[in-house]
């Protein structure tokens, strides 16, 4: 009898640490979700301040006219995959959790120029030139 006793304390015991165990396998693949979705929201809202930035200086040095200049100091976050800036404003391909997103911000002024996707700190050159804005790094 006291074998049988045994044997059942033990099998509670390894039914208790292996639902303890697929608890915190659970709570860290959930961690790991909301993590990546944090991350993904956080580069999202570093390119939205970094476009408003270029296009706000944009406007305002292509009111003032040309030769007006301006470098604006700015921080290029990662998992960009191309920048492209037409007339009508700037887009951004950005890498997430769900696949490349175009992110894309309008402008009152015609915009020209290129821009590198190489992450850190950037002096981005903004100069108002005749009936445009160009834009460079």
């Amino acid at each position: 009898m006291s074998y049988s006793k045994k044997s059942q304390i033990s099998i509670e015991y390894l039914s208790i640490v292996g639902f303890v165990m697929v608890v915190i396998v659970f709570l860290i693949i959930l961690s790991q979700v909301y993590s990546r979705k944090i991350e993904d929201q956080i580069i999202i809202n570093q390119i939205d301040k970094l476009a408003k930035e270029i296009i706000d200086s944009a406007e305002s040095v292509y009111y003032f006219g040309e030769p007006t200049k301006t470098t604006i100091k700015a921080y290029m976050p990662e998992k960009i995959e191309q920048i492209s800036i037409t007339s009508e404003g700037i887009s951004f391909l950005v890498r997430t959790q769900s696949g490349v997103s175009d992110i894309a911000y309008s402008s009152s002024v015609n915009m020209s120029g290129t821009l590198s996707n190489k992450p850190g700190i950037k002096y981005i050159q903004i100069e108002a030139r005749e009936g445009y804005v160009w834009i460079s790094n």
